[in-house]
């Protein structure tokens, strides 16, 4: 075994694509993502990375009436 417990079949996380790891959930933003400890990759679904810009430009737009 690799070393860390699998999880049941309705918890079973996604295994990392680079290094079949696997991955763990974290948010960003509001989106939640998929990373792997081991390798450090991050794999987005379909629309997260497109969420993840268009929250960043809010937050950048907010920021710099902040400024003004």
């Amino acid at each position: 075994m690799s070393g860390h417990t699998l999880a049941s079949p309705l918890q079973r996380r996604r295994q990392c694509p680079a290094c079949q790891w696997e991955m763990l959930p974290d948010g960003r933003l509001g989106v939640e993502v998929d990373y792997c400890p081991l390798c450090r990759g991050v794999w987005l679904d379909g629309g997260e990375l497109e969420a993840i810009v268009a929250r960043t430009v809010v937050a950048a737009e907010q920021s710099q009436g902040d400024r003004r």
